[in-house]
């Protein structure tokens, strides 16, 4: 036997009585040989799931107490920055106010507008097809200022009494906001009317894409502008405040504010003389030429006048 070699005590083969261990960092006496001693102490299996567990309670130790009452869980990653922050306010939706700063509120409703719907015969006449046979409907419409095309629920297209063979096929491919791919059926031409305050009537000519995929009707932006909704140089920061500056000079029923004329003065600003007739005809100008009656024309010319002097 080599000095420094004894017999394993399992299988008897020689072995070096002392290894280098370098979890140790230094020399071990050894008893038995490697394949001996892997099967006295059998390496324990990884568990997968054990650690994917604890990753997992990890994770949930982060994110507990501060995304409990956050109904949106997408967002993981910043709810964990929120509570390295300590930040433990959790919002729900609000609103400003000028008066009031910062108010908890609902989100505000899809604005709409109730117009009349028909199919125009001179529309379908221009691309040789033959028109839908419909009544006139009244249609709510959503006034989707951002809409590249309106949109209508295939539901609605039927109670209004159209047909499939009224839908014509089209090659445009619609997505949503999430980039998802919205599935059309077909598309028709419709005129769209309106009245305003003042009872002028407003016609829209549009192209709708009736589609499966929706339930409301959305109104395009080239619809909005030949409605008169809103401007054709929309948007434009500051028009709201021009709106109402205008709004601020106009009466209810949308004509310019006008007030009625002054009463007969008690007396005269000149002596009734000849030589007085020039300065008398500017300030009777400049009295009542500038006011004009609190309603509209049509309800002005009734025969009411002016007092005379």
């Amino acid at each position: 036997m080599v000095y420094g070699q004894v017999n394993c005590k399992q299988c008897k083969t020689e072995i070096d009585k002392f290894v280098w261990s370098k979890r140790q960092n230094k020399n071990v006496e050894c008893s038995l040989c490697l394949p001996c001693w892997k099967k006295k102490n059998p390496k324990k299996p990884k568990n997968p799931k054990s650690e994917s567990t604890a990753d997992a309670d990890e994770t949930s130790a982060l994110i507990v107490g501060e995304v409990a009452a956050v109904t949106d869980t997408q967002n993981k990653s910043s709810a964990i920055m929120s509570q390295k922050r300590g930040d433990e306010i959790v919002l729900d939706h609000h609103i400003f106010s000028t008066k009031e700063g910062w108010k908890k509120s609902e989100s505000m409703p899809h604005p709409t507008l109730k117009l009349v719907l028909t199919a125009d015969e001179s529309n379908y006449n221009q691309i040789g097809v033959s028109c839908p046979k419909v009544p006139p409907t009244l249609v709510n419409v959503v006034t989707d200022t951002g809409a590249q095309s309106a949109l209508w629920s295939l539901q609605s297209f039927y109670k209004c009494g159209f047909k499939d063979t009224d839908l014509l096929p089209v090659k445009r491919t619609m997505r949503a906001a999430n980039m998802e791919e919205i599935e059309i059926a077909g598309a028709i031409f419709v005129r769209l009317h309106g009245k305003d305050a003042c009872g002028k009537k407003h016609t829209a000519h549009v192209m709708v894409y009736v589609s499966p995929s929706t339930e409301k009707f959305y109104l395009s932006r080239e619809a909005l502008i030949q409605l008169g909704v809103i401007p054709k140089d929309f948007p434009k920061v500051g028009a709201a405040l021009e709106s109402s500056a205008i709004e601020a000079q106009t009466a209810e029923c949308g004509c310019p504010e006008r007030s009625l004329p002054p009463g007969r003065p008690a007396k005269l600003p000149f002596p009734a003389y000849p030589e007085n007739a020039e300065k008398m005809k500017k300030w009777l100008g400049d009295r009542y030429a500038s006011s004009t009656w609190n309603k509209c024309t049509h309800q002005v010319l009734k025969g009411v006048t002016g007092p005379p002097l």
